[in-house]
């Protein structure tokens, strides 16, 4: 069940790492709005659990739109059946890293959660990255791409066609190889590997927990509701996608990787500028990737709050803990945090120390311990 209040406190923080104050979401305090959650639920669940939620609840609707009549949610289901089981066909073992090299979102859809079918964890690779060149340094075994090119020396590759709706084959969601690797998944085990900042810098483990529990959480707080079409305004190309495809799949609606018209239900806006011709139902929010991409997000509209200012982010998650320590920089702690880095996570601006993520961002929280990020 979600917690039944927010719990926030504004102050600062010391440098020890210990901030009994300036923190936002710390259940130590019992100030803020009461808001019961009473048909909300927010069980953390692994990946593949909740795409067979999804299909069982949603199968004919829409999942994933595209140029075509989109992919439904039972489609999704069968496509990421399919890719799974011929990874394990191809000796893929449980928790091995599988390279993601695909230019579309809607397959890199498909491929996150075929590896988390067959137990595997995703690495999301750049369209520039040399796939056998890093195979070693990331302990790859194996790759998933639409190009059939990009190989590399002993390691399988999968390619996913265009069209993940109109996957060819038969569909393997039965295949008791499949359903044992997705039933032996756990709560705390690797589900995704990112880059944080850009193509060379420092790779972040996320977990299902991590992941499915954030955006399972962020979707339910503002009501997402099926049919509903979701569009994220970062690009969609790294971990971007994978939050707004968690939360349609924990509620039924439409994930829209590139809107082409003013049809959308629900926008949300992070750190970038707006799109033009937006919709009222416009939901800001921030998180870095260490994050699970999430930390701080707005349950209403700007519109029903009355103002229009991009730097307000809203208040933090339940459960997640905002804090501003030296020279406003934003520190975040909660359930939505990274297990670590992949190697040595040194050379990124940001860090885990003691529990604590420290951004590297700056900003202050307000009197009501909403989050507002500092002119960049």
């Amino acid at each position: 069940m979600c917690g039944h209040e927010d719990v926030l406190q504004v102050g600062e923080i010391s440098e020890r790492d210990e901030p009994a104050r300036g923190e936002a979401g710390d259940d130590r305090s019992r100030r803020a709005r009461v808001e019961p959650m009473t048909r909300a639920r927010a069980e953390a669940i692994t990946l593949g659990d909740l795409l067979v939620l999804a299909a069982e609840r949603f199968g004919d609707q829409v999942a994933l739109a595209g140029d075509r009549a989109g992919t439904t949610y039972a489609q999704l289901r069968a496509a990421a059946a399919s890719v799974g089981a011929t990874m394990i066909d191809a000796g893929v073992p449980r928790y091995a890293r599988v390279g993601v090299q695909l230019t579309e979102p809607p397959q890199r859809s498909v491929a996150l959660l075929a590896i988390a079918l067959a137990g595997g964890v995703a690495v999301a690779l750049g369209a520039e990255d040399d796939a056998a060149s890093l195979a070693a340094a990331l302990d790859l075994r194996a790759l998933i791409s639409d190009a059939p090119a990009r190989t590399a020396a002993g390691m399988p590759v999968i390619e996913i066609g265009p069209a993940p709706g109109e996957a060819a084959g038969a569909d393997r969601w039965a295949d008791p190889q499949v359903q044992l690797r997705r039933l032996g998944a756990r709560l705390r085990d690797p589900a995704v590997i990112a880059t944080v900042d850009g193509p060379r810098s420092p790779r972040a483990v996320l977990t299902h927990e991590a992941l499915v529990r954030t955006w399972r959480i962020w979707a339910l707080l503002c009501g997402l509701a099926p049919g509903e079409r979701l569009w994220c305004s970062e690009p969609p190309s790294g971990l971007a996608g994978v939050g707004p495809l968690i939360a349609c799949l924990a509620t039924g609606a439409t994930w829209v990787p590139t809107p082409s018209d003013a049809t959308l239900g629900l926008i949300v806006a992070g750190a970038s500028p707006s799109p033009q011709g937006a919709p009222d139902r416009l939901l800001r929010a921030y998180g870095p990737v260490e994050a699970g991409g999430l930390a701080c997000a707005w349950r209403e509209p700007r519109s029903a709050r009355g103002d229009d200012d991009p730097s307000l982010c809203g208040p933090p998650l339940p459960g997640v803990s905002i804090a501003i320590g030296d020279d406003d920089e934003i520190r975040v702690r909660g359930y939505n945090l990274a297990e670590g880095y992949l190697g040595d996570g040194s050379a990124g601006r940001r860090s885990l120390r003691r529990g604590w993520l420290h951004t590297g961002d700056r900003g202050q929280l307000d009197e009501h311990g909403r989050l507002r990020l500092a002119p960049a």
